[in-house]
C-alpha cells in the first residue's frame, strides 16, 4: 500500500520521511500492476478510489492527492473466480476490464520459445558474462514440448539455471533441470526404429521451417554453425517443401 500511495513520516516504523508513492510518481502517465490479481482487500478500496475520483491518501494522512494516471493492469490468476470467491471486489473488476486482453499460456504457442530462449540467452550472456551460442537440438526440443505451468517466468529460471550449469558454448540436455528432462523423456514414445539421429533430423526440418530455410537464422536456433547445418541437410536429405 505504501509504494503505491506514498506515506508520511511516522505513519509507520522506519517510516522516517515523507515519501510519494508510485501513483503520484507516475501522475500525467501510466502505471502498470503486475500480479493485481494478488492485491489484498484494503488496497483495492483505495485502488478503487483512485480510478473513480483520481484521489487517494498517503498511509498516515487525511491529506487528499489527486492524480491523473493510466493504469495497466496484469495477472495470472482468473478474476472471475476470485470476485467469486471474495478474494477480489467484483466493482473494482468491472472498472479495470475496460480492454481486456488475454495473453495464452505459453503452453500454447511453442512457436514462440525459440524467439524467447534467444532473448534470455542473449540476456544471461550479458550478466553472466559468457558466449554461449545456442542450445542442441534435444535441448530446444525438450523446452518446446514442456508445458511451462509458470509461463516466460519458469522459462526464464529454466535458462538461467542452463546457463549456471553449462561451462561450454552451447547448452546441452543434462544442463536442463531435472524435472524438465524427466518430463521430456516420460513424454517420449521411441520406437526400436527410431534413433538420436531421427530427432536430430526433426529438429533441423522444424528450424527450416519455421525460419523459411534461411540458413542463418535456422543455425542460431539450432546452436550450431551454417557449415554444420549445410552437411546436415545433405547428409539427412532434407529438402524444402513443394
Amino acid at each position: 500500500e505504501s509504494e503505491l500511495f506514498g506515506h508520511v513520516k511516522g505513519a509507520f516504523t522506519n517510516a522516517y520521511v515523507d515519501k510519494p508513492g508510485r501513483f503520484e510518481i507516475a501522475n500525467g502517465g501510466t502505471i502498470f500492476l503486475d500480479e493485481i490479481g494478488e492485491m489484498s482487500l484494503a488496497t483495492q478500496v483505495k485502488l478503487l478510489g483512485v480510478l473513480e475520483g483520481g484521489r487517494f491518501e498517503r498511509v498516515g494522512s487525511n491529506d487528499t492527492i489527486s492524480v491523473d494516471v493510466r493504469i495497466v493492469a496484469a495477472t495470472n490468476r482468473n478474476l472471475e473466480e476470485a470476485v467469486r470467491e471474495g478474494r477480489f471486489r467484483e466493482d473494482l473488476y468491472y472498472r479495470i476490464r475496460v480492454i481486456p486482453i488475454v495473453l495464452p499460456p505459453l503452453r500454447q504457442r511453442s512457436d514462440d520459445i525459440p524467439l524467447l530462449v534467444n532473448h534470455f540467452r542473449e540476456k544471461f550472456n550479458r550478466e553472466m558474462r559468457k558466449q554461449i551460442a545456442g542450445l542442441s537440438p534435444q535441448s530446444l526440443m525438450a523446452l518446446e514440448e514442456y508445458p511451462f505451468p509458470g509461463n516466460i517466468r519458469e522459462l526464464q529460471n529454466v535458462m538461467e539455471h542452463a546457463f549456471v550449469c553449462c561451462e561450454e558454448c552451447i547448452i546441452q540436455f543434462e544442463h536442463l533441470p531435472a524435472d524438465l528432462q524427466r518430463h521430456y523423456i516420460a513424454h517420449q514414445e521411441w520406437s526400436d526404429a527410431e534413433t538420436l539421429q531421427t530427432v536430430e533430423r526433426q529438429a533441423i526440418c522444424r528450424a527450416l521451417d519455421k525460419s523459411g530455410w534461411h540458413f542463418k537464422e535456422a543455425s542460431q536456433q539450432l546452436g550450431i554453425g551454417r557449415s554444420t547445418l549445410w552437411r546436415k541437410v545433405r547428409q539427412f536429405g532434407i529438402k524444402p517443401e513443394a
